[in-house]
């Protein structure tokens, strides 16, 4: 799945109206129902480009979907050209091919527009989902200006045999469910919209739920309508290499060293006597925040500048990574100030000492779980936030369980290493998988 990026010359006097941007799918995965397999992407403009619409069944599917739609006016009001086109190996029976968009990405309150082959014949039909369920059937097209829509069994880019429906739709209607009138879709200005794609067979015009034989499509994150400024972010297909490093750089650092640089200072009395604990502590205190600034440096570049308000869990993400950042720079940077043993002034520098660090773990592991659950990845996002948290406890624990009258027993050297055991494992599951899932 990618994105075109060859200019095109000949409409360079046309990005000023209005922006265009593609998605090709040739991933196929499977899933059961309307579970949607989503990826993270980020966002960057786009200009007027030459579209190539391509289609091939190379990965062994029984569809290919290839979606396209521009942004342009249609009287005055903002409208977005459609272009569904699929690909089946099978050709008897039908098949249908749906393009949907949702702020939850995925079938919860989602605007959906279906093509249908059944036979020979072809139709369009515009739909909406209040819930993972089968979608309700409009009988007219709400939400699609009529005079546009064109549906074959051929795709006219370049002749291939499947069904292919190309529509305008307009930004501005409103969809609910037929049994539930409280439950309704629109777009908004400050909102960002998921766009979902799925397909399976037909035996009838009415349309089939996801089963076994259905396979849901990736979907396609990140972009807004903005009927103001005519400004449109586009999806790319896949985190690139700086985002992958953000990602990995974040958990390594606030999954392990901080962590870890924490749990030395708070077992410390554990150690034999000497300065072993306040090295370690001082060494991956400074590896965790160094890895922390290089994962802000990289996201940063690769966003060119700071997140859109407009997406709000990427802004809150955004906003507490800075702060989280903040109060972990100011407490190295305090940490080599700190007072003398015998100055007064030395039990306020410890508990501040404490208190910041604190604070800036909690919120690191809220912010890692808050980027998991930002990528899809729910199940990595609870297990991190949960094993993470407990290990984060054994802090004050370890910090008022031992004093420096007690002596070091069995079970405190087993609870640590157990401690480190689960925190290890903890950092290198999440890294994994968000390598592997973005």
């Amino acid at each position: 799945m990618g994105v075109s990026r060859q200019s095109d010359p000949k409409h360079e006097k046309l990005s000023q109206s209005y922006n265009l941007w593609v998605h090709q799918s040739t991933k196929f995965i499977t899933r059961e129902l309307c579970s949607l397999r989503k990826l993270l992407f980020y966002d960057f403009r786009l200009g007027i480009k030459k579209i190539l619409l391509s289609c091939n069944l190379q990965d062994g599917g029984n569809f290919c979907i290839t979606s396209l739609w521009k942004f342009v006016t249609f009287g005055g009001e903002p409208a977005v050209n459609v272009t569904i086109y699929s690909s089946s190996v099978d050709k008897s029976g039908g098949n249908w091919a749906g393009l949907g968009f949702s702020m939850a990405g995925d079938m919860t309150i989602a605007d959906l527009f279906i093509c249908k082959r059944l036979g020979n014949a072809t139709k369009l039909v515009s739909a909406y989902s209040s819930k993972n369920s089968r979608p309700t059937e409009y009988s007219n097209y709400t939400g699609i200006l009529a005079q546009t829509v064109e549906t074959s069994l051929r795709n006219p880019k370049n002749s291939t045999l499947g069904f292919w429906c190309s529509f305008t739709m307009t930004t501005n209607h409103t969809k609910m469910d037929s049994a539930n009138s409280s439950t309704t879709f629109f777009y908004n200005q400050t909102s960002k919209y998921h766009a979902i794609e799925a397909y399976g067979q037909l035996t009838t015009w009415d349309l089939t739920f996801h089963d076994g034989t259905a396979v849901a499509k990736d979907v396609i994150d990140g972009f807004y309508i903005n009927e103001k400024n005519k400004e449109y972010k586009v999806a790319a297909t896949q985190g690139t290499k700086l985002f992958k490093s953000h990602g990995a750089l974040m958990i390594l650092a606030w999954g392990f060293f901080i962590p870890a640089g924490g749990l030395f200072a708070a077992a410390r009395y554990v150690f034999q006597k000497g300065g072993l604990w306040f090295n370690l502590h001082r060494a991956f205190m400074i590896m965790g925040v160094l890895l922390n600034i290089a994962g802000f440096v990289v996201i940063f570049v690769e966003n060119g500048g700071f997140v859109d308000p407009g997406y709000a869990l990427g802004y809150a993400h955004a906003v507490m990574g800075c702060m989280v950042m903040g109060y972990s720079l100011m407490n190295v940077i305090r940490g080599f100030f700190r007072p003398d043993l015998e100055s007064p002034r030395r039990r306020k520098f410890k508990v501040t000492h404490f208190l910041f660090a604190g604070l800036a773990i909690v919120l690191s592991n809220t912010n890692i779980t808050t980027g998991l659950y930002m990528v899809s990845l729910k199940a990595s996002a609870i297990a991190f936030g949960v094993l993470s948290g407990i290990c984060m406890l054994f802090i004050p624990i370890f910090h008022f369980w031992l004093s420096s009258d007690d002596l070091p027993m069995p079970i405190h050297n087993l609870v640590l290493t157990g401690v480190f055991v689960v925190l290890i494992a903890n950092t290198i599951a999440a890294a994994t998988e968000f390598l592997l899932n973005t």
